[in-house]
């Protein structure tokens, strides 16, 4: 272990709300299991273990590094899958909007972090509550592209 290991980016009190945040990402997750999208249920899953296994302990550590990547590799996966499968839909709008606050709350919440602000949390707090919306919206229309697809 190095000194990494001990240097905390956010205390317990403050990063158990990103670790709840996370887990929030398994809701997702089962949605696309029951609509029989493994691959996007597989990567939430994956995701949401990675991220609160960061959350529970945020330090300076291969556990931060591995969960950049593998949130990075969920965001690529999702947005491509949104643009690739879009369609206008009662989620449409909506995505479009809340795509813009994801990006504000992550821009936000590391300008803040870089700025020693004590709020930054908040911040990656709404970008995962944020992304959930949309990653249950890319899921609703990929299932609906697939149903109707069959007919």
């Amino acid at each position: 272990m190095n000194n990494c290991d001990e240097i905390y980016i956010l205390e317990w009190n403050k990063s158990k709300y990103l670790v709840l945040t996370s887990s929030f990402f398994l809701i997702p997750c089962l949605y696309a299991y029951f609509n029989n999208l493994y691959l996007l249920s597989s990567i939430l899953g994956i995701t949401s273990f990675f991220s609160i296994n960061f959350w529970r302990k945020a330090t300076y550590s291969i556990r931060r590094t591995i969960d950049i990547c593998v949130a990075n590799m969920g965001f690529v996966v999702f947005f491509y899958n949104g643009v690739c499968y879009f369609v206008m839909s009662k989620f449409s709008i909506s995505m479009y909007i809340n795509t813009i606050f994801i990006v504000y709350c992550f821009y936000l919440s590391n300008v803040l972090y870089e700025n020693k602000n004590k709020s930054w949390y908040k911040y990656h707090v709404l970008f995962h509550m944020c992304s959930l919306y949309n990653q249950i919206g890319v899921i609703y229309i990929i299932s609906n592209y697939e149903k109707h697809k069959n007919i």
